[in-house]
């Protein structure tokens, strides 16, 4: 293990998760305020992984939702300054970790506009100061890094690695190239970059099979992946996400002159 890492955890300086368990009401989503009950069922919809409510002044994650903070927010140091997360969908994790007193910058990007809305909607309804939500793409925060509050102590990327290669059907930009995605999480983290995505093409979803099936020969595996992150940043593999590991966890800490 990395050794500025092994220091985090031998001295207790990784911060513990929260759990969280989905809250039962009346009403159904929102309750009686038709207007959190409208943002509520945006933060049921597409994608499910990602969904939540709002209770009050609390966020309600799905279980799927609230195990995999409960994994990831483990990673955190326990003083978490600045936080990016690419690929924010709703919010959950920005909106979070800009609740917490030392975190002076928590930003979310997400080249979905609807997924932007919905995120900068829950966190204006709750209040929540010092959480920012953009409609850009990795390459706009690369380029003008500081624009963005950057570098970030610590930048995520969790299940969106496919669609940075291949696009999507909601984006079809794609940067097809390992390295050159690498390099700009390389622009825009100052300490780790914790990533967990398919490794391999068989695993991702059905829309990126398509795209590789059409695409003929492809670079996109474990070996060629791990071999450009490894260029910028000192990778420690953590258990997966999920059980049958086709989501590996891995905490990238940064290297000062990354190739």
């Amino acid at each position: 293990m990395h050794r500025a890492i092994r220091r985090m955890f031998d001295s207790g300086q990784v911060m513990a998760g929260k759990w969280f368990g989905m809250a039962s009401g009346r009403g159904g989503p929102g309750g009686s305020d038709g207007k959190l009950g409208a943002l509520n069922r945006r933060l049921l919809g597409y994608p499910n992984n990602h969904n939540y409510q709002i209770r009050g002044q609390r966020r309600i994650p799905s279980h799927r939702l609230a195990e995999r903070w409960r994994v990831i927010s483990s990673i955190y140091p326990k003083k978490l300054e600045s936080f990016l997360d690419v690929g924010c969908c709703k919010g959950f994790f920005v909106l979070e970790n800009a609740a917490r007193p030392e975190c002076k910058r928590s930003v979310g990007i997400d080249v979905v506009d609807s997924f932007v809305d919905t995120a900068r909607e829950a966190g204006n309804y709750m209040n929540v100061v010092g959480a920012e939500f953009h409609s850009a793409s990795l390459d706009d925060v690369a380029g003008r890094v500081e624009e963005f509050g950057g570098p970030f102590q610590v930048v995520q990327l969790i299940n969106t690695y496919h669609y940075l290669f291949w696009g999507s059907n909601l984006n079809t930009k794609a940067y097809g190239d390992h390295r050159t995605i690498f390099s700009m999480f390389h622009a825009v983290t100052s300490s780790c970059f914790i990533f967990s995505s398919p490794l391999e093409v068989k695993v991702a979803p059905q829309e990126i099979r398509d795209r590789a099936a059409a695409a003929g020969n492809h670079e996109y595996h474990r070996e060629a992946i791990l071999d450009a992150a490894q260029d910028f940043f000192d990778v420690i593999e953590l258990p997966a996400l999920d059980t049958r590991n086709r989501r590996p966890l891995l905490l990238m800490v940064k290297r000062a002159n990354g190739s």
